[in-house]
């Protein structure tokens, strides 16, 4: 599965730059999941040691003694490593939002020792010149770097560094500010050249209204989901003692001894992780909600900031040539334990990044870590049954590829050189007969079959494989040279479609696209264009667990989409069966759903079926379902559309399936798919 091509986003540098993408792109490599995952990986790594080292460097100058500022930096490397939350963002984030994490972290160590230097009286031009570098990048990378670099700046100014003159301050001023004035100036020329200025506005977010319980959902929620309940109270007791700290040892008759100085440049550092990203959530509130993984920001504050830093800070008016030897032993193993400790407790459950209400994924995701070998390719084309939860693929370790036919396997696995085996996860529901047949032939050769507590798997053998996917491929070829069936599901009939415009540009090849697009004009139906691009061609709905319906649907693209869009369904319940529903929601009208397509909208080619599915949770009732395109800051695109009229609870259960299993046995509480609180119109 391909990461799609990159669409420039009006709101955010990060859509402007994004070193990962630079880095594919010289090297001409194709970014598809897998590389993307990996260099996510090597950033989580650098980041880890980049905050390990910035520890260990400011540690050194307190302590005196190597071994012992190497003890201190323990805690920072491990928290970056092992904490659920940073491994979490990690594995399930991209672009720009990631790597502005190092380039803070990266920042705050070259700075730290710019300072020291400084204060040795030598001067390190090749660092000056390395912090100009890292000072573009962060302003072009995300806009959390225009709050690095003001709070950097108000840092030198405080500090003494832009010069007692006016003349000498507007001149340090500019040299400082430049590389970031041409990050914005680029940025202006990107936005300008592709239309977005008269709506950067709302594509930020401004205009969007703030829930009213934001900052409540920020600490509570996201933040504790990310770094545990206990991380709030000590990120606010670390960011209060680091601002008294600095403003304490700034008083003219301490900031000239050493104690006071390196006291302040501990300061200094915490206060240039911790600000920004606490500056750009209240200062941008919506833009952060919108966008979320605001929390990723925090990482390298929380990293070095309450188990090394702090104390270290807290330790430094000791200072008079280094720390005492008692203290130099005892205080590193202290917090490197509680380090450890902390570390484990949150692995252990307190964290909603892996909750124990929903112990589904674990038992799924170990059972396939447990029976898949590092060179199998796994594959489902149930995955959507589970609402693509990056918890399964967490615990897996492995990239689960969302596939509906044997031809979308072969594109992951075709160009694999070595020995393979493809395994078919199934999950929330039977793979036969919901799909393409090519998917019950691969099940049919399968080498060996695991049945698990929640899912099933089939194992096949590379050569296997390909002969099956060839044996498939040459019976849709075979369906072509026939007239085509008027009478086929509208879902083969894309399928045929689709596999007859990969087919050469022959005569039977273009006859069979214009049979299949006469039967499509034969039952298409004007109340189901959906705008002046799509056209809804069909839909399938059925039950696979007591509460969740897959939904899959059949798009005609006349005209090519430049923007990714999500699809919303709009489900109005019967009124004589409003009481079935949780009464937080019989006040409304509709129940809101809405997903992104795995393959986004802006890589669906025109002329072609698109097949797209989700799963929804609803109480079984009868249900009136419209279909449309949305997008929570651009509105909607065209018109939502009705598509049918369904009564849920007489869908039958799928075999082998009973109430209590499945993916939503274990909820605690009833919760829609990641989005779905958005409404669609």
């Amino acid at each position: 599965m391909e990461t799609g091509r990159r669409v420039f986003y009006g709101a955010w540098p990060p859509a402007g730059f994004c070193i990962q993408y630079f880095l594919l792109w010289l090297f001409d490599i194709p970014p598809d999941y897998d590389t993307v995952t990996r260099l996510g990986l090597l950033d989580h790594f650098i980041l880890a040691l980049i905050c390990a080292f910035l520890a260990f460097s400011l540690a050194h100058r307190i302590t005196g003694q190597p071994i012992t500022a190497f003890c201190w930096s323990l805690p920072s490397l491990a928290l970056v490593l092992f904490l659920p939350g940073p491994m979490f963002y990690a594995q399930n984030l991209v672009y720009g939002t990631r790597i502005v994490v190092s380039l803070l972290a990266a920042l705050a160590l070259v700075d730290s020792m710019l300072l020291a230097r400084r204060q040795a009286g030598r001067r390190e031009r090749v660092l000056e010149y390395f912090e100009k570098l890292l000072l573009f990048l962060v302003v072009a990378t995300h806009w959390l770097g225009v709050f690095i670099v003001a709070v950097l700046y108000l840092l030198k100014v405080l500090r003494g560094e832009m010069g007692d003159t006016r003349k000498e301050w507007f001149r340090r001023s500019v040299m400082f500010g430049l590389p970031a004035l041409i990050a914005l100036v680029l940025y202006g020329v990107q936005i300008l050249r592709i239309g977005y200025l008269s709506s950067l506005a709302t594509r930020a977010g401004l205009y969007s209204k703030t829930p009213e319980d934001f900052f409540k959902q920020f600490w509570s929620g996201h933040f504790a989901d990310a770094f545990g309940e206990a991380a709030v109270w000590m990120f606010w007791i670390t960011c209060a003692t680091a601002l008294l700290a600095f403003a304490l040892f700034m008083l003219p008759g301490l900031r000239r001894r050493f104690a006071a100085i390196s006291a302040a440049n501990l300061a200094r550092t915490l206060l240039l992780l911790g600000i920004p990203p606490l500056l750009m959530a209240y200062a941008l509130p919506t833009a952060v909600y919108i966008h979320g993984f605001s929390t990723m920001f925090f990482v390298p504050f929380m990293a070095v900031g309450p188990f090394t830093l702090l104390p270290l800070l807290l330790l430094s008016p000791l200072v008079k040539d280094k720390l005492p030897s008692a203290i130099n032993t005892a205080f590193p193993a202290v917090f490197t334990i509680a380090g450890a400790v902390y570390i484990l407790w949150l692995s252990g459950g307190p964290l909603a990044l892996f909750p124990e209400t929903r112990p589904f994924f674990r038992r799924t995701g170990e059972f396939i870590r447990q029976h898949t070998a590092y060179d199998d390719v796994v594959v489902s084309t149930t995955l959507g049954n589970i609402g693509m939860d990056a918890r399964l693929t967490g615990f897996a370790l492995k990239n689960i590829h969302p596939i509906t036919s044997a031809e979308d396997a072969w594109k992951i696995v075709g160009d694999i050189p070595r020995e393979y085996s493809v395994v078919l996860c199934e999950f929330g529901g039977t793979m036969k007969d919901w799909g393409d047949p090519s998917i019950e032939m691969l099940i049919d050769a399968a080498d060996t079959t695991l049945t698990g507590e929640d899912c099933t798997l089939y194992r096949i053998s590379k050569p296997k494989f390909e002969e099956t996917y060839r044996r498939s491929l040459a019976q849709k070829k075979e369906m072509l040279r026939e007239p085509i069936n008027s009478n086929l599901d509208v879902f083969q009939l894309g399928r045929l479609h689709a596999l007859a415009c990969e087919m050469p540009d022959d005569g039977v090849a273009r006859q069979r696209r214009q049979e299949i697009e006469a039967v499509f004009a034969q039952k298409k139906k004007p109340e189901h264009e959906l705008n002046d691009c799509v056209t809804l061609c069909g839909h399938k709905i059925r039950r696979i667990a007591e509460n969740r319906f897959a939904i899959r649907l059949l798009f005609h693209l006349n005209k090519r989409l430049d923007d990714a869009w999500r699809i919303g369904l709009l489900a109005e319940i019967d009124d004589s069966q409003k009481e079935r529903l949780p009464e937080k929601d019989r006040s409304g009208k509709f129940l809101y759903w809405n997903f992104n397509p795995v393959v986004p909208t802006s890589r669906w080619k025109a002329g072609t079926y698109t097949s797209v599915g989700t799963t929804v949770k609803a109480v079984p009732a009868k249900y009136m379902i419209r279909v449309g395109f949305y997008d929570h800051v651009r509105g909607n695109f065209g018109q939502f559309r009705y598509v049918c009229t369904v009564d849920f609870e007489h869908l039958p259960m799928p075999e082998g399936l009973s109430d209590e299993k499945g993916p939503d046995a274990d909820d605690a509480m009833d919760e829609l798919l990641p989005g779905n609180g958005e409404p669609a119109s």
